[in-house]
């Protein structure tokens, strides 16, 4: 599926603003981003090749030991994880890696406290307790 990068004004706050979407066809993408609040100008409008995945996704699908059979883009390698996730020993693998500095920040802006050697699962855990005390 194409990758479309399109740059206008936010609807709302008539601010430029660009957005990528991966549409069947330029006017899905168009109508994406005006649902999305995107007056697209039309001539700023471009497909952009395979979009690689993130480190992060990389690091990700290492950890999960999982082999893509073929080469995946950002959007392909992001499906392929959910896809995988759905499976109970690869979920259970996911939630006992250790957590992410991203989930250790919000657990601390949270007051949550004794995080050292804590999985994502556990932090998962955690920070659902501390959002339902609030």
């Amino acid at each position: 599926m194409p990758t479309y990068k399109m740059t206008g004004y936010g609807r709302e706050t008539d601010r430029k603003r660009t957005r990528v979407y991966e549409a069947v066809d330029k006017e899905e993408a168009y109508d994406l981003a005006f649902e999305f609040g995107l007056i697209v100008d039309v001539e700023l409008t471009e497909v952009i090749a395979d979009i690689p995945p993130t480190d992060n996704q990389l690091k990700l699908i290492e950890e999960l030991r999982l082999n893509p059979l073929k080469k995946l883009t950002k959007t392909g390698i992001s499906k392929f994880i959910d896809k995988a996730l759905e499976d109970d020993r690869i979920k259970e693998r996911y939630h006992s890696l250790p957590a992410t500095k991203k989930q250790l920040d919000y657990a601390k802006k949270l007051g949550i406290k004794k995080l050292e050697g804590v999985t994502r699962g556990e932090i998962s855990d955690l920070i659902d307790k501390a959002m339902e005390k609030r």
